[in-house]
């Protein structure tokens, strides 16, 4: 800790323990040599201190002291420059300026390689091997390491890391081995490093290729595989059901039935258009998985996105087709279901106010449900999207034949007067002055977006 004057910003004294790098944390004798280190005669050893870099270097008796004890007040410096602290078994007198650290780059080498604790033998020495396969049951391994250094081994110390998992050098001290287990399938790289008895770093180390091979259920082929299943399953699925509501569902009113004609040669284009997509990326796949498996994974985020897209046209197109789902409290419970699954997992509370029963009571054309349906998909997608806000809050209310629908947002909104009308916003204008509606759009930077659709009823 440091302790500081009110009038001076400066630290008065410092205070270091073992954890900061000292060998013991009692201290029997200081003194300082010609370049400003401070020499520390300890109860374990001695330390040399560098004020500037504020680190320890320590000596213990295997650098030919006395003893690792020292004794209080025998400490002195001579007028040669010599220190000399006194111990429990003489005493140890030298020139500090004489003491320099080795600067051999110890070599650093793996030793030995387990599986499940047990020696393996490889088809070489492991000093010469440059890579190790493994399958994914052989998930626990380990490696031996040492550094070639044999002036004082024990004071050899290491550091590792494997590449493709861990984030950061793992300091393993003295210890000269190192685990892993559970690993998945992938490519790794195991890497060591270490210093010689003067702790001077060899930061080249030695590395060595670790290829562990996954499962076939966590394969890339087999995730296609599966995924080519669920999208195929998904599309008869669809295109059974598809058959089944056109088969049993009378067109009543012609007016609605040319609507359905429409709504279903709309559907089958981009029905058509998603399923192309989706064998054409899984062409493209085929190919790219054996020479690159990254760019196969962008095509199967694309086969999912189209999928997910396919599945969200066909609910809306299976809604618009049931005659059950015509008056307007179910177009605003479609409209709750849809906010609130595009929410979900967001940091945007989304909720819905004022639905009445007398809602269940008001008919609508399929022609209306779907242009409302859109402008506010449109909304609440730019709400999402660009909005970044809080609270989305979709209120409807009605007066009379009117009927005012409301979305508002408490985002970062933008100058209408300066926004040009792009695709999204000139669709819902024309939605709206297609069932004789008028939208209004109010906002203002910082204080949020109101989007109000105002239809009046017919008779």
């Amino acid at each position: 800790s440091r302790l500081r004057n009110e009038n001076n910003p400066e630290p008065l004294f410092s205070r270091y323990f073992i954890k900061n790098g000292l060998p013991n944390d009692v201290i029997y004798g200081i003194l300082e040599d010609s370049k400003g280190f401070l020499w520390l005669s300890t109860n374990n050893g001695l330390s040399r201190f560098d004020p500037q870099k504020e680190s320890f270097k320590n000596y213990d008796i295997r650098d030919g002291l006395q003893s690792n004890e020292f004794n209080s007040g025998a400490y002195s410096q001579t007028s040669e420059g010599s220190l000399i602290f006194g111990g429990v078994n003489g005493a140890n007198e030298f020139f500090p300026e004489k003491l320099t650290d080795n600067p051999y780059l110890a070599p650093v080498v793996l030793t030995g390689f387990n599986i499940f604790d047990q020696p393996v033998k490889l088809p070489q020495a492991i000093t010469a091997t440059e890579e190790i396969a493994l399958s994914y049951k052989q998930n626990y391994f380990s490696f031996e390491f040492a550094t070639l250094d044999f002036s004082t081994p024990a004071r050899n110390r290491y550091a590792y890391m494997l590449e493709g998992l861990d984030k950061t050098w793992i300091n393993s001290g003295t210890r000269r081995f190192a685990g892993y287990t559970g690993l998945d399938g992938g490519k790794y790289l195991f890497k060591v490093k270490g210093t010689n008895g003067d702790g001077v770093w060899n930061e080249t180390g030695t590395s060595i290729r670790i290829i562990i091979t996954p499962p076939f259920w966590k394969t890339l082929w087999f995730k296609i595989f599966v995924v080519l299943i669920i999208v195929g399953g998904i599309t008869l699925l669809i295109m059974y059901r598809i058959r089944q509501l056109l088969k049993f569902k009378a067109i009543e009113i012609a007016a609605e039935e040319k609507m359905r004609s429409k709504l279903a040669a709309d559907f089958h284009d981009e029905l058509g258009n998603r399923i192309t997509k989706i064998s054409l990326f899984s062409e493209i796949i085929k190919n790219k998985f054996k020479t690159n498996q990254d760019e196969a994974l962008e095509y199967l985020t694309k086969i999912n996105d189209n999928a997910n897209t396919l599945y969200n046209e066909t609910r809306d197109f299976i809604w618009h087709l049931d005659p059950h789902k015509d008056t307007l409290f179910d177009l605003i419970a479609r409209l709750k279901a849809f906010g609130d699954d595009l929410f979900e997992g967001t940091e945007t509370e989304f909720t819905i106010d004022g639905i009445q029963n007398e809602f269940k009571t008001i008919k609508l054309s399929m022609d209306w449900r779907q242009h409302i349906l859109r402008i506010f998909k449109e909304a609440l997608h730019n709400a999402l999207k660009y909005a970044e806000s809080k609270k989305v809050e979709l209120g409807i209310k009605k007066t009379g034949n009117l009927v005012f629908i409301t979305l508002t947002d408490n985002g970062k909104g933008f100058e209408p007067l300066k926004v040009k009308e792009n695709n999204g916003l000139l669709n819902m204008k024309n939605r709206a002055e297609a069932i004789t509606g008028k939208l209004e759009i109010f906002s203002k930077p910082d204080f949020g977006t109101e989007i109000k659709l105002i239809i009046n009823l017919p008779e």
